[in-house]
């Protein structure tokens, strides 16, 4: 085992849980009701990193990045790479990847299953080798996350496909550019079509593109292969086809999703907390914290977040493509607003199963009320402790808030999606203060 994997969580091989200090976790225990404080370094981002390692093999060659969140996403990608041929390592928060050698162009079922990102090796397999093949990804069940924008964008580019049962077989002898228009911004079908255009010949427009933070990074990561890229973070984006790009190091941007999920943690405990960034924080970043109640302070790349007194509703708030309010953060916050003073409205657009957590909240004593893809909460005094399950990644961060927010003790279980996402979480929590303790059932 590499010593950089010593203090993090790494997969088991298997998808049911992760490693902690020895420990396959799988179930968090926590006692609430405590203001917390102190500081937290925020780990590289999750969605930005996966498809910058999926680009990794559109070169030969070792190529280098930092920042790289220790989560278990990231191991199952790098074990993707091994079955494809390639060399993998990560010490500490810098992963190297040597793409020399492809020894094959098809991913079998149980390891693509275990992450949704690896349905982005079918546009990076595509440009270095004109043939890719893998099973329906797989991921969090919080809806159908259907790809076939992926799939008609690469017709559209002269891929042939073939879908026999769950497998899909791709291959084209001349990989074109095209003029492509989503029907809806997806990110993943944003960033496989760049995948698959970066070493197309000719020139491929997007239209309707997904705007997110991470997609101008991932573009950045490819801009400095040598790929030909413009527009990224706008609606529209142009890539002309290069014959080849080249190996880099690169350090991958900041997770908002993890800082959204810290910040609504101290807004719904209370205390304060230091979150230690490698950039400057925008105000889109922040703004969600700001309407919560608590007070902000940027100290150049510092973000300090008090919380003083009892969460503020929000009116209404709805999740929507960037810049809008992000769909991961919505159980985040919906969690936090449970002890509002007042009674808030939720509305989700992404994704229809989004609200598994609201039955686990229930338990703890929570109102909520679900109508449609509307969700009503009217902030209560207090939650109590009691035994809850995780059902997906962004809601198993949501119910350790939950827990550390409610009197008295909470067992989480099923807590291994957690890992997927967050770089040693409970550790994480335990240095400011929280009581909180992670091990297996």
């Amino acid at each position: 085992m590499n010593p950089g994997y010593a203090l993090f969580g790494l997969p088991n091989g298997n998808g049911m849980g992760f490693v902690e200090r020895g420990v396959r976790v799988t179930v968090i225990e926590m006692e609430g009701g405590c203001p917390l404080h102190g500081e937290i370094v925020l780990q590289g981002s999750k969605n930005a990193v996966l498809p910058m390692i999926a680009a990794s093999i559109l070169c030969t060659g070792v190529t280098v990045i930092h920042n790289c969140p220790v989560i278990d996403d990231v191991k199952c990608m790098m074990k993707l790479l091994r079955k494809l041929g390639c060399r993998t390592e990560l010490t500490g928060h810098t992963l190297s990847i040597d793409t020399t050698d492809i020894i094959q162009e098809t991913l079998e079922e149980n390891a693509v299953k275990e992450v949704r990102a690896s349905v982005l090796f079918m546009g990076s397999l595509l440009g270095r080798t004109g043939s890719a093949g893998l099973c329906f990804p797989g991921g969090c069940s919080i809806g159908k996350r259907p790809i076939n924008y992926h799939l008609d964008a690469f017709e559209k580019m002269g891929i042939d496909i073939n879908i026999m049962d769950e497998q899909i077989n791709c291959k084209t002898a001349k990989l074109c550019g095209a003029k492509i228009t989503l029907d809806f911004p997806s990110v993943g079908a944003t960033e496989n079509i760049i995948l698959a255009a970066v070493l197309a010949k000719g020139v491929t427009q997007i239209k309707n593109t997904a705007r997110e933070p991470e997609i101008v990074d991932f573009c950045r990561f490819l801009r400095n292969m040598g790929a030909r890229i413009y527009g990224a973070g706008t609606k529209n984006i142009v890539i002309y086809g290069v014959k080849k790009l080249h190996p880099i190091e690169y350090t991958v941007c900041d997770d908002r999703i993890a800082m959204a999920t810290y910040g609504l943690l101290i807004a719904g405990t209370g205390g304060n907390l230091v979150l230690h960034t490698k950039e400057r924080q925008t105000e889109n970043d922040i703004r969600i914290l700001a309407c919560t109640g608590c007070r902000l302070c940027v100290k150049n790349t510092a973000l300090i977040i008090k919380q003083k007194k009892r969460v503020r509703p929000v009116d209404f708030i709805k999740t929507s493509p960037y810049p809008g309010f992000p769909t991961d953060v919505q159980s985040l916050l919906m969690t936090v607003l449970t002890k509002a003073d007042g009674k808030s409205i939720l509305e989700e657009n992404i994704f229809e199963n989004r609200y598994h957590t609201v039955s686990e909240l229930i338990k703890l004593g929570a109102n909520i009320k679900v109508k449609g893809n509307r969700v009503t909460i009217y902030g209560v005094g207090e939650l109590r402790g009691k035994n809850i399950r995780a059902n997906d990644l962004r809601g198993g961060a949501a119910l350790v808030i939950a827990g550390l927010m409610a009197e008295g003790q909470t067992k989480l279980e099923h807590a291994k999606y957690i890992a997927r996402g967050y770089e040693d979480m409970t550790d994480k929590l335990q240095n400011i203060g929280a009581k909180i303790k992670s091990g297996s059932e």
